[in-house]
């Protein structure tokens, strides 16, 4: 057999037995390179683990050791007489005597920088070489860090973005052991500090990394120590090591991520006694070293198996052909042109046709069954097994109707009187396109009427009612657009149990009988010709009404649109005629021009231009459009108005006032207006805030005075209503960046700099 006379089926046959047999060993072999490798990964995470275990614990021996240090510092007699005793001269032996303790302690600790005494409440402090009085910024800076000590009474890290704020005081970046003075007082007044510099931190894990770089991150996953040689890594390492910790159901763990182009492994362990997080970064290419080996050997012993497998795969698809072409030539007996048709195709068109006489077959018999329903010919029990059973929507619903459809009359069409029941052929196919399949059981014709059985979605009665009239009207649409005939519909009550299909049916022939008052192309529900009971009366929704009214008075446009979206939608669901929702709409109009009324006002064109609108889409856009949006405009204009006025009125009381440290209160009493509401309204009209502007305005009056006037900074300071000249040279800095002195020697002034002596 050459290749060019192998049947179509037999080479796809061939070809899917070579692919079934191949591929596993295929994926044998990825998954056992996989496997190595994984293995691999395992044990490089079980060394870089003990390595970071061996890190931290290095790590965490120094601290201890400091900690221990500091335990008996505090534990002095001579740092808790400290603790209550203030500067004073009689007191100058005492205090050299612990100035002198803490100066030994930190020489014999290689590990601590400097150790710090603060006494809190006496405002004073022992630095290295240095005895001060505390003023009010360092004052208020340490007991600041004495809060801090009570949440975190272990280590604390000292950095730019830490939020302590000592730099000022001169105590530099690094990580203070803090205790309190006296250890156990509820309330402690003093403090005594030891400093840890970084560059200790980085020479503890100096000796640390296998295969590569060792670093510490903060509880913020903030760099605070490496070995590594130099920190572009840094910024990119913190990003990454930030999302997989947080996510990290472990506190050890690896990952394999992208560091600046370079595929790496993060090996990471988080500390329970300091919360920081060791991690070591490999690169993929010292691991992937481990797996060329694993490589070769599975290419070579896969290639092995594929070859016997091809052999195999050869003969094994020539005995599964062999039925396949039997059944193929049994088909295709008594057919011409067989030898040009693909075997399985045949078969598969041959099972296709059966399958579809089936299906019509059923079809029919479907029909046969709803005939019967109708008929009230079925039990309860017959109903679920012959008609819901291939139906579940009508199995699932509680809510029915029924439908009954009449051609109206042969006059003035092209059809006659013999061609009733080709049209009612042809109208069962237009209703069964029209409404949804699993909304409908399948449409019957009795006595020249075409019946059908719909599912309703149950929610209300009038619901209920609105969907059959959209049904209706659809089918009505099409068949009048297709067929070029007038038909009507008659619509049964809604009923729950499909046992009453019969009683329904006599319903619907009953609404027909009223085409004689109603006309033809009637869609005639049996509850409107023969009701049972008077409609509900109509209520006006007074609830939604006020919701409206206030929502414009917020300038609230999206619950605006809401509230009259809810509006228009109560109102149409209750009964009533056009007339009835034409008063109530005016009703609404009236309510809110009364109210808040703009230019044009209530007259009778605005009211005929809301009786012109035909849609409740309609009434709410032009409501939207012709009332509550210009109303909306006005309110926001008269507020943008009254706002300017107001932060006007602020920063004129300010100038008349020179500038002084005028409070929001203060200015609250003099325009008549809550604190509350000037700061914001200031803030919405000037972008800031009022203090934020107060400052301002007096550091450039104050740059001013100090380029063009010789008086003093204390001077100055006085003149703006500053407390005290302290008070404004660090205002000022803050703001300008330097001292007033600095500010006037860099812009020329000769005179002295007293802020800076």
């Amino acid at each position: 057999m050459t290749p060019m006379n192998v049947p179509k089926y037999l080479r796809r046959l061939l070809l899917f037995a070579i692919l079934i047999s191949t591929l596993p060993v295929v994926c044998l072999g990825v998954f056992s390179y996989f496997t190595a490798s994984v293995s691999i990964v395992n044990k490089v995470e079980q060394s870089m683990q003990q390595l970071l275990e061996q890190t931290r614990m290095t790590v965490e021996q120094n601290l201890q050791i400091v900690e221990h240090t500091m335990k008996q510092v505090a534990a002095s007699p001579l740092l808790a007489k400290g603790a209550y005793t203030p500067l004073q001269p009689r007191e100058f032996e005492m205090i050299q005597e612990l100035n002198h303790l803490l100066g030994t302690t930190a020489a014999g600790n290689s590990d601590i920088r400097s150790l710090y005494f603060l006494n809190i409440k006496n405002k004073w402090a022992i630095f290295p070489n240095k005895i001060f009085d505390l003023n009010d910024s360092e004052r208020e800076a340490f007991e600041r860090l004495n809060e801090q000590v009570k949440l975190h009474p272990f280590i604390l890290e000292h950095s730019a973005d830490s939020g302590l704020s000592l730099a000022d005081a001169g105590i530099p970046y690094g990580f203070l052991f803090a205790k309190p003075i006296p250890q156990y007082a509820s309330e402690a007044n003093s403090l005594v500090l030891s400093l840890i510099e970084y560059k200790q931190v980085n020479r503890w894990i100096a000796n640390s990394g296998q295969f590569g770089s060792v670093w510490i991150a903060n509880e913020r996953m903030q760099m605070i120590a490496s070995n590594a040689d130099n920190d572009t890594q840094t910024k990119p390492l913190e990003k990454i090591l930030s999302g997989l910790v947080t996510q990290a159901s472990s506190p050890t763990g690896y990952a394999k991520e992208n560091l600046l182009g370079e595929t790496v492994y993060i090996f990471y362990q988080k500390s329970a006694y300091t919360n920081w997080t060791y991690l070591s970064v490999v690169p993929i290419s010292v691991i992937n070293r481990e797996n060329y080996g694993i490589a070769w050997a599975t290419l070579l012993t896969g290639a092995a198996i594929i070859g016997i497998m091809l052999v195999l795969s050869y003969k094994g698809s020539l005995r599964m052909y062999s039925p396949i072409h039997n059944l193929y030539s049994q088909l295709a007996k008594d057919k011409q042109g067989r030898r040009n048709l693909d075997e399985l195709d045949f078969i598969a068109s041959s099972l296709l046709n059966m399958r579809q006489q089936l299906a019509n077959q059923g079809k029919e018999l479907h029909k046969y069954y709803v005939l019967k329903l109708f008929q009230g010919e079925f039990l309860p029990k017959e109903i679920e097994e012959k008609v819901l059973l291939s139906h579940p929507r009508f199995r699932d619903s509680k809510h029915y109707a029924v439908l009954v459809m009449k051609i109206d009359t042969f006059e003035g069409i092209r059809f006659r009187e013999a061609d009733r029941e080709l049209l009612l052929f042809a109208a069962m196919n237009i209703l069964q396109e029209t409404i949804p399949s699993p909304v409908q059981l399948s449409p019957v014709v009795m006595n020249q009427s075409l019946i059908c059985l719909v599912s309703l979605s149950g929610v209300s009665q009038e619901l209920n009612k609105q969907e059959v009239l959209a049904l209706g009207e659809d089918v009505q649409r099409n068949i009048t657009q297709y067929l070029g005939i007038s038909v009507s519909f008659g619509v049964s009550r809604t009923f729950s149990e499909l046992s009453l299909a019969q009683e329904a049916l006599a319903e619907g022939l009953d609404a027909l009988k009223y085409r004689v008052k109603f006309g033809n192309g009637s869609l005639l529900f049996i509850e409107d010709v023969e009701p049972i009971s008077g409609s509900a009366m109509f209520r006006y929704p007074v609830v939604l009404s006020a919701q409206l009214k206030d929502a414009i008075k917020l300038n609230d446009k999206e619950t605006a649109q809401e509230v009259l979206s809810r509006f228009i939608q109560a109102l149409l669901q209750h009964a009533g005629t056009p007339a009835d929702y034409q008063l109530v709409l005016i009703r609404l109009l009236s309510e809110i021009l009364n109210q808040y009324p703009f230019e044009h006002g209530p007259d009778q064109k605005l009211i005929q231009d809301l009786m012109a609108q035909q849609t409740a889409a309609d009434i709410e856009d032009w409501f939207m459009r012709q009332v509550i949006g210009p109303i909306m405009q006005l309110i926001e204009d008269k507020t943008d108005q009254e706002h300017k006025k107001i932060s006007d009125d602020m920063i004129r009381c300010l100038e008349q006032e020179g500038y002084s440290e005028l409070t929001l209160e203060e200015l609250g009493v003099k325009l008549s207006y809550s604190p509350a509401y000037l700061s914001q309204v200031f803030r919405k009209e000037k972008g800031m805030s009022f203090t934020e502007y107060l400052t301002a305005k007096r550091i450039s009056v104050a740059k001013t005075m100090l380029l063009e006037t010789e008086d003093s900074v204390n001077r100055i300071a006085q003149n703006l209503h500053f407390t005290n000249p302290q008070n404004f040279i660090r205002s000022f800095k803050r703001e300008v960046g330097m001292t007033p002195g600095k500010f006037r020697a860099l812009n020329g002034y000769q005179g002295t700099s007293e802020d800076e002596a």
